[in-house]
């Protein structure tokens, strides 16, 4: 993960240096060509390409207890999307002093709610967990 945030951020910096240099001034002496880094630029593209691929192959074939790293990773991003929504929706189902409380009734079981966004933030700490385990224990295909 180190070599991808790595290129990651070698591919941000050559992008920002390109768009430093994209329109200059003609009397401005130009410090970088941008032939140079276009050509660093895709070279460095190409390499995070295969490495990101090498990723999703590894991610698609490494197994534990059943499940691929794959669908472990689609979880995650579910369970993420699940606790926000749950979020919004308990803040939504609040009565503050904006809301005349003879005009508005909560219809959503607060209690329940809490219980089910605590059950998914237990279950996406400990997948976390087996993520961050599986990820220092696997080697890159």
């Amino acid at each position: 993960m180190m070599q991808r945030a790595d290129l990651d951020k070698k591919v941000s910096i050559l992008g920002a240096r390109l768009n430093d240099i994209a329109l200059i001034n003609k009397n401005y002496a130009l410090e970088d060509e941008p032939k140079h880094l276009f050509e660093e630029l895709n070279k460095s593209m190409k390499a995070l390409s295969e490495l990101v691929y090498r990723i999703h192959v590894t991610n698609m074939e490494t197994i534990d207890n059943g499940t691929t790293i794959t669908a472990m990773l689609t979880k995650e991003e579910i369970l993420k999307m699940r606790i926000n929504t749950l979020i919004r929706i308990k803040e939504s189902a609040s009565i503050d002093s904006r809301f005349d409380k003879t005009i508005y009734t909560i219809l959503i079981n607060k209690a329940e709610l809490q219980k089910e966004l605590d059950e998914c933030k237990s279950q996406l700490e400990k997948l976390d967990m087996k993520l961050q385990q599986l990820n220092w224990q696997t080697e890159l295909i």
